[in-house]
């Protein structure tokens, strides 16, 4: 029978409380007064219908707290009755609050047990219920695959009871799913048919949802008026309902919109509000998106720090509803529900089916019996004949089968022994014909190795020309693609670090050529522009491999960063063919870089190399007053693109240069050797060896 409190639930929330908690007074007074054990059951059973109406009516005003408290005296006295339907319902009730709270292990406790009871009264409306409630979890979990499998089925349960509401509610679940995944035809077919249905029976929370959903979908669709018009019917109907919770979704989509439309005003109207209706009512699933709306509003008010606390609580909120942990209880927890169930399912179908067995073997050894007493004796004359003649057919086509298969087998191995004989030998010669090429490609990439090492400047030559510096070279192979060249012009020094095509001994042949044309160019030729030095190499490389651009030649060149240094006004005019030149000062301080990479000042080289190319303009000449103790670098770009670290990924130019910014405090010899130690480090970093991919070569310079 329904009170009066529930026929009025949906219309007037106030006045439907006051009437429910002036009848629990009542129903309270007669359970002080009444003996026969039929009236307490009977009072007892208005009373847990009156908690679970007021347990209702504080969760629309969003007082979850209070909302559960009720439904848990209400599930009290249901269970002490033996309501199992009113259970069923309770349960639910519940674990809607706890999910909204983001309490997942407790959702998922009070759903399952819902769902128990369900099923073991056959009452397929809570069944399809269930089925929608735990869809709904998995969704919020990231589950979609689940999500859909559930709401799928709640879907079928309810169309065979015809129980519209549902099949609505469903239908909107299912096109929740298909929006995540993108599928936004099969998404908006779902929301509208779900509508329609509402519709049709005056669901009006139903129809807030749908008109959400269907108005999402408008604004990623960019109908930007259509999307408001559903947002803006949705949130009229949320109004007049009293459903705050549904009123934080609206707000939030008209704020996107409005922020959209760069209507700040607007905008800042419906974030303060959503934010201040989802502090009232306490669900993180709202906070979180309220939160978000006042982070990007602080933003557009230039106040960071507000937006950081915002920031702040957005994720607090976030990792509060969806988070492994959670996540991992669920899995757990569903499963032990699924195996136990299928644990019974499976051991009555064991033992119908031991059971028919049973019968049957029994049948047989009957039927067995009775003929084995008719037929023994025929049996054994029978059977003891045929014995002996198989065993003697048996034994002459196993000995004939042997010789036959002894001579073919004898046959093959012979042959095989030829064959193989035949393969070593040749085998032999093979190994012998590799070795001697092996060694003599050895010994010709060695007698490079020494050739290219006595062009490259000497230890001595270097510390003369250059003072106070370090040098990096690391060859990727035996011969390096590589070089640095280094002269000195009455009181100019000249210094280049180069890159020719490929490594190995292809780059070497070219480090061959560039070192000699530079010999030529400078020291014979008197050249000492650096940019005038490029274009000349230039034209020799060029010349002496008839270069000619066209399409299908070959393009082979070098990268280059040279610089011209006046030893006594230390001014510096540098040129570069795709190479930079780094340059930290030696005024420079650690302390008032933020990002050390900032303290080192590139020039970058042009972008084309030492060689033919579509773009050939003059190399630009650069020039740059030097002071006493400032550093120059220039290098190839072995170093930055050695892979290696945690990840297996490049070193970088900016991380090159934040090594050299820490390390230029140090000397210029140990910060050569600090490079290097740190160059080491990335390759083998904590265990993993990583090959080096290109040459390596570094010079740093102290003015």
């Amino acid at each position: 029978m329904l009170d009066i409190g529930e026929l009025l639930i949906l219309k007037d929330t106030d006045s439907t409380l006051q009437i429910e908690l002036e009848a629990n007074k009542i129903v309270e007074a007669y359970l002080d007064e009444v003996q026969d054990s039929s009236d307490v059951y009977k009072f007892r059973e208005l009373q847990a219908s009156i908690f679970n109406n007021i347990g209702y009516i504080y969760n629309r005003y969003g007082h979850n707290q209070k909302a559960l408290n009720y439904y848990k005296k209400s599930l009290e006295i249901r269970q002490l009755n033996g309501d199992s339907n009113g259970v069923a319902v309770l349960l639910n009730n519940i674990a809607a609050i706890y999910f909204g709270q983001g309490d997942m292990t407790s959702t998922l406790q009070y759903y399952t047990e819902a769902l128990r009871i369900s099923e073991k009264l056959g009452d397929k409306y809570k069944i399809a219920m269930a089925y929608n409630n735990l869809g709904y979890i998995y969704s919020n979990q990231g589950d979609y695959v689940k999500a859909l499998e559930y709401f799928e089925n709640s879907y079928e349960i309810r169309k065979e009871l015809g129980e519209k509401r549902g099949m609505a509610s469903a239908l909107i679940n299912i096109g929740y799913i298909y929006h995540t995944e993108g599928k936004m035809d099969k998404a908006m077919h779902n929301f509208k048919e779900g509508l329609t249905i509402q519709e049709e029976i005056g669901d009006k929370r139903g129809i807030t949802a749908s008109l959400i959903n269907i108005g999402s979908i408008y604004y990623m669709q960019n109908q930007i008026q259509d999307a408001l018009d559903m947002f803006n019917r949705s949130l009229q109907i949320q109004e007049e309902t009293g459903d705050k919770h549904g009123m934080i979704k609206s707000m939030y989509n008209l704020a996107r919109i409005y922020k959209r439309k760069k209507n700040h005003s607007m905008f800042k109207r419906y974030a303060e509000k959503s934010y201040k209706l989802s502090k009232e009512i306490g669900y993180p699933e709202d906070i979180e998106l309220a939160a978000l709306l006042m982070k990007e509003l602080m933003v557009l008010k230039n106040n960071y720090k507000k937006a950081f606390e915002y920031y702040q609580e957005e994720v607090a909120m976030r990792d509060s509803v969806q988070n492994e942990t959670n996540y991992r209880k669920i899995q757990k927890q569903q499963a032990r529900y699924e195996y136990e169930k299928q644990k019974a399912i499976d051991s009555l179908a064991h033992a119908h089916e031991m059971h028919v067995k049973d019968i049957e073997l029994a049948k047989q050894q009957e039927e067995t019996k009775k003929k084995e007493a008719q037929n023994q004796k025929q049996r054994v004359i029978i059977i003891s004949f045929s014995i002996v003649i198989v065993l003697i057919l048996v034994f002459f086509i196993i000995l004939f089968r042997l010789l036959i298969q002894k001579k073919r087998i004898n046959k093959q191995l012979e042959s095989h022994n030829i064959e193989i004989r035949q393969m070593n030998k040749e085998i032999l010669i093979q190994k012998d014909q590799i070795q001697n090429q092996k060694e003599e490609i050895e010994d010709s990439i060695n007698y490079a190795k020494r050739i290219q090492s006595a062009v490259l400047p000497s230890v001595s030559n270097t510390n003369e020309l250059l003072g106070d510096h370090f040098i990096i070279f690391r060859p990727c192979s035996v011969v390096s693609g590589d070089f640095y060249w280094t002269t000195k012009q009455d009181q100019l020094l000249v210094v280049a670090v180069a890159d020719c095509t490929g490594h190995g001994v292809p780059g070497a042949f070219m480090s061959m050529l560039g070192i000699s044309f530079l010999n030529e160019i400078v020291r014979k030729q008197g050249v000492i522009s650096a940019s005038a030095i490029l274009n000349n190499l230039r034209l020799s490389i060029i010349d002496a491999l008839k270069q000619t651009g066209e399409e299908g030649t070959q393009r082979d060149g070098i990268d280059m960063s040279l610089a011209v240094i006046h030893r006594e006004t230390n001014l510096c005019n540098w040129s570069g063919a795709y190479n930079p030149l780094w340059i930290v000062r030696s005024d420079s301080k650690l302390e008032k870089f933020p990002d050390l990479a900032n303290m080192v000042y590139e020039m970058k080289g042009d972008k084309m190399p030492v060689a033919i190319h579509d773009k050939m303009n003059d190399f630009t000449n650069h020039v740059i007053q030097l002071s006493e103790k400032d550093r120059i670098y220039l290098f190839s770009d072995g170093f930055p693109d050695q892979f290696g670290g945690q990840n297996g990924k490049k070193f970088k130019s900016k991380s090159f240069k934040r090594l050299i910014a820490e390390t230029s405090n140090l000397s210029i010899v140990e910060q050569g050797k600090e490079l290097e130690k740190a160059f080491d480090s990335w390759r083998n970093y904590d265990g993993k060896d990583y090959a080096q991919t290109d040459d390596v070569t570094v010079i740093g310079l102290e003015i």
